[in-house]
């Protein structure tokens, strides 16, 4: 006799099963006949549904295991979902908080930069104006002691410095500083001479370079525009010798 597991096949019918197992059953079959046992029939029925009850017993404590492990997990599952919802909150939260914490640093520093700006300006004005102090009484004391003014390779710084002289001395009375005006003069004068020179030089060199550089310089200076009589100049003499 098949176990009643084996008498399940799929499709399951139930006629075809009853069937099936009727004709496993020594004196069974629907056919009948001399071998045809209907107690035996019957106790092998008896027995097939007590069988049949217990697998049914079975399979529902089974089920309901399955059933209750599977609540367990779901319960487990919306248990993590929240606590994620909540870590989630939180770290939302302290991302807010942190935002708003470098948003006012930023303000702060943009504060602070500006202080320091206004405070470092002055500053910086003060001690230009101090440095050209010192230059100008230089020129009072009629003696040049600075390096700006001794090494040839300053020009450029000395140029810078020079001009502002010139410019100051321009407001000062001449009867009292006709000697210190007349000197930065002077001056003012040789260090223009000197750069419209070195723009000669370099013009001759082909170094643009440098033309660029010392007509930068001498664009605050009154003799500026000789850059561009030298340079036609230099440019004609170039189309002289070639023709």
């Amino acid at each position: 006799m098949a176990t009643t597991a084996e008498l399940f096949e799929e499709p399951f019918v139930a006629d075809e099963y009853i069937e099936r197992l009727a004709w496993r059953t020594p004196g069974g079959g629907s056919r009948g006949g001399e071998a045809f046992d209907p107690k035996r029939l019957l106790e092998e029925f008896v027995n097939h549904i007590q069988e049949l009850q217990v697998m049914d017993e079975r399979i529902q404590r089974k089920v309901e295991k399955l059933e209750q492990q599977c609540q367990k997990e779901a319960k487990e599952f919306a248990k993590k979902v929240q606590e994620l919802q909540k870590s989630n909150q939180v770290a939302f939260q302290h991302f807010q908080e942190l935002d708003e914490h470098i948003s006012y640093v930023a303000t702060k520093v943009c504060h602070l930069g500006d202080q320091l700006e206004g405070v470092n300006t002055p500053r910086q004005r003060a001690v230009e104006a101090q440095k050209l102090m010192k230059y100008f009484n230089e020129f009072l004391d009629g003696e040049l002691k600075s390096d700006v003014f001794t090494n040839s390779e300053k020009i450029k710084e000395a140029a810078d410095i020079i001009q502002k002289l010139h410019l100051i001395a321009q407001e000062l009375p001449f009867d009292r500083f006709s000697e210190v005006k007349s000197k930065i003069a002077s001056k003012y004068h040789d260090l223009e001479c000197q750069l419209i020179q070195e723009f000669t030089s370099a013009q001759r060199r082909g170094e643009i370079s440098r033309m660029r550089e010392v007509a930068a310089v001498l664009l605050h200076f009154k003799g500026y525009s000789h850059c561009v009589d030298v340079y036609i100049k230099q440019c004609q003499e170039v189309m002289h010798f070639i023709l």
